[in-house]
């Protein structure tokens, strides 16, 4: 433990200022939650400096607009065109085979180019003209007929006027999770003469919603009106596109949650509406009706498409601001929400933004208070603008990346006023923080010196209980090493000769690092040592360990091990296997043979289980290679591990040397991969070679 560190335990600073600190944060969350109109002012700027930055890229739906424009009434006439003239415009699209239309105009009084209604304000014509003016097809009716002909739906301006048209929607919904509460709603709507609105497959709100600022961000996907509920153009349009014949409004606890049709769904605000992700204008989706009504336009451009028709002619459009441009044909900001709508690409905020981001701004003005180190001005002024820079980053991916609107600049501002208060406050109590930290570093010092000195007897008594010299066995080498990390761990070997001329070897893992893993390892090798002594059944060996290492182990540690006897004579090997890595067994050649076999669990794991044992043998030349996790799970700087793989690739070009360099190999190459990084566990290896020839 390092005494440098306890000047970064602000939190114990005697300072007069975090109470007050404290308290400004909660005053900064609610002033997010109750949101004044300056709050929401510079955190609207900081949505619209993200959208210039990466306006919405097009995507596969591109909705085309049929543009009544200048150059239209000049070719044509000025506005109003008689009506026939936009049957056969209407006409002419759908005999292009769109995939819906979308009429942005409100044609709510009678065509006066119609010839009943001509006939009846023209005094000054013969009676028989009249008569028969009087006698042909209304204007009206023939726009009419073609609008039935596909699938259209009609424009209709919500308005506050409450003796405006009173007929129920034209398209069907469903309410489904109760009446929300919190809608847009309008007293009546401007619509369509009751003709053209039955003939047409749909209805659709056209208004835009503008910001106190006049910028348009968000757009009615459905509101109430009067008694009903209607659509948005953009929605209507987008549900005839995909042959949804009505559409439902989502709420819970009267908050709208979004809309559905049969193939489409919409997420909204609480209140209906869409946060509309815009891209730039796109003059290259306008087309000309007067081109349109002439032929000069390739039609299957508009196959299978969206169409709007609409006017950006001046007098007749409507103009908008988006974040992005600031004069935007409203026809124009219709299309973006279909598009929105039908990639999904549209923007997104928190369900009760409000208490989420109150919540960010009340956080980080408590990190801001009880974390940053003020006694440092300089590591405050950085660490202040990498938080800035973090939460900004942050709210950007969110954009970016899940199109998530969140609020980064009130915690920013927020916390400057934090830190310049903190400042403040901090210069009455510099002395006695000065002493303080003085008393706390020699704490510190003394308590690092007195661990470091227990942790290094420790390892070194722990090293001290593993044999550092080998039975001499005629015909085979036995080495042995451990590599241990900085921590006192729980690897552990043993290797004895018994009485009747065998060879016990055993290699563990206790679970676990510190003193406590030191201590249940020297109590492992000590019982599996004595039950080598006491019995020549190497399961029951393991078994005896494994009964007595349970009676004895209140803190509920388990070993992992490999146990087992070679007889020198035969080259025979009998080994049990305690949930251990399974022995290696590797020819001159440096064929590879896993020893898997029959095993059991760690011990300690179940009290009375009773272990087998493996049979197997060393023929000349071949060895046994038995390791602990510590080599397979060594880990890089990079995060990764050594692996098993590579484990098999240093026996392989090893399998003719001698246990001493066989086991030097391992643990070197360990080294190597590992360097750099924490070590985190031991690593240890035994080898057991049987000469090529009896000495």
């Amino acid at each position: 433990m390092s005494a440098a560190v306890a000047p970064r335990l602000t939190w114990r600073r005697p300072w007069y200022g975090v109470p007050l600190g404290i308290a400004l944060a909660i005053l900064l969350a609610g002033l997010r939650w109750y949101d004044p109109t300056p709050v929401e002012r510079v955190r609207l700027l900081q949505f619209d400096l993200f959208h210039k930055a990466v306006p919405r890229t097009p995507g596969e739906v591109t909705v085309w607009i049929v543009d009544v424009d200048d150059f239209s009434l000049r070719e044509l006439g000025q506005w109003p065109w008689p009506r026939w003239r936009l049957a056969s415009l209407v006409e002419v699209l759908q005999n292009a085979g769109i995939a819906a239309l979308g009429v942005d105009m409100v044609f709510d009084q009678p065509d006066r180019l119609s010839p009943p209604l001509y006939a009846q304000q023209a005094e000054r014509l013969p009676s028989e003209v009249r008569d028969r003016l009087a006698t042909l097809p209304s204007t009206d009716q023939r726009l009419s007929e073609v609008l039935g002909m596909g699938p259209v739906s009609m424009a209709a301006l919500g308005s506050e006027d409450e003796e405006g048209a009173s007929r129920p929607p034209r398209t069907s919904y469903r309410l489904r999770g109760g009446d929300p509460k919190r809608i847009g709603y309008f007293k009546s709507a401007v619509r369509s003469l009751p003709e053209m609105t039955l003939a047409a497959s749909g209805e659709g709100l056209a208004n835009a919603t503008p910001e106190h600022d006049n910028i348009v961000r968000r757009v009615p996907v459905v509101a109430k009106v009067g008694e009903g509920y209607m659509p948005s153009l953009g929605l209507d349009t987008l549900r005839l596109a995909t042959d949804s014949p009505s559409f439902s409004i989502l709420s819970e606890a009267g908050r709208i949650q979004g809309v559905e049709g049969r193939n489409l769904a919409v997420r909204t605000t609480v209140d209906g509406r869409l946060w509309l992700y815009f891209s730039a204008h796109r003059p290259e989706r306008f087309v000309s009706a007067a081109d349109i009504l002439a032929g000069r336009v390739d039609l299957k451009l508009l196959r299978g498409n969206i169409v709007l028709l609409g006017s950006t002619a001046f007098g007749l459009g409507d103009f908008h601001a988006s974040p992005i441009d600031g004069r935007v044909p409203g026809v124009e900001m219709q299309a973006q929400a279909i598009e929105n709508m039908a990639e999904g690409s549209y923007l997104t905020r928190w369900e009760r933004p409000g208490l989420w981001e109150g919540g960010i701004v009340l956080a980080v003005g408590l990190l801001v208070v009880l974390l940053l180190p003020y006694r440092q001005p300089g590591r405050v002024g950085a660490a202040l603008a990498v938080g800035a820079v973090i939460l900004g980053g942050i709210s950007f991916g969110l954009f970016y990346f899940g199109h998530i609107l969140v609020d980064a600049t009130t915690p920013v501002f927020g916390s400057l006023l934090l830190v310049g208060q903190m400042f403040v406050a901090q210069l009455r109590a510099t002395d006695q923080e000065r002493k303080r930290i003085a008393s706390d570093l020699a704490r510190e010092r003394e308590m690092a010196a007195r661990v470091e000195g227990e942790l290094a007897a420790a390892r070194q008594i722990q090293m001290g209980m593993l044999p550092q010299v080998f039975p001499e066995v005629r015909g085979f080498e036995i080495a042995a090493r451990i590599e241990p990390a900085k921590a006192v761990g729980g690897d552990f070997y043993d290797v004895r000769l018994l009485d009747d001329g065998r060879v016990y070897f055993v290699i563990g893992d206790v679970s676990g690092k510190g003193v406590p893993a030191a201590l249940f390892m020297a109590l492992a090798q000590s019982l599996s040592r004595a039950s080598a002594r006491l019995s020549v059944d190497v399961g029951r060996m393991v078994t005896e360990t494994n009964r007595e290492l349970s009676a004895e182990n209140p803190a509920m540690m388990f070993v992992t091990l490999v146990a087992g006897l070679l007889d020198p004579a035969s080259g025979a090997v009998v080994f049990a296997n305690a949930g251990h890595d399974a022995p290696i067994r590797i020819g001159p050649d440096g064929a590879l043979d896993t020893l898997e076999g029959d095993g059991g669990p760690p011990l300690c794991v179940i009290d009375d289980c009773e272990y087998p044992f493996i049979e197997t043998s060393l023929a000349p030349g071949q060895a046994l290679v038995l390791f602990t996790d510590g080599v397979t799970e060594a880990t890089a700087v990079d995060q990764a591990l050594y692996g098993m793989e590579r484990l098999h690739g240093i026996l392989r070009r090893g399998g003719s040397s001698s246990a001493g360099d066989l086991v030097g190999a391992v643990v070197s190459d360990v080294g190597v991969f590992a360097q750099g990084a924490e070590p985190a566990d031991d690593v240890t290896v035994l080898v057991i070679r049987r000469a090529v020839s009896a000495l």
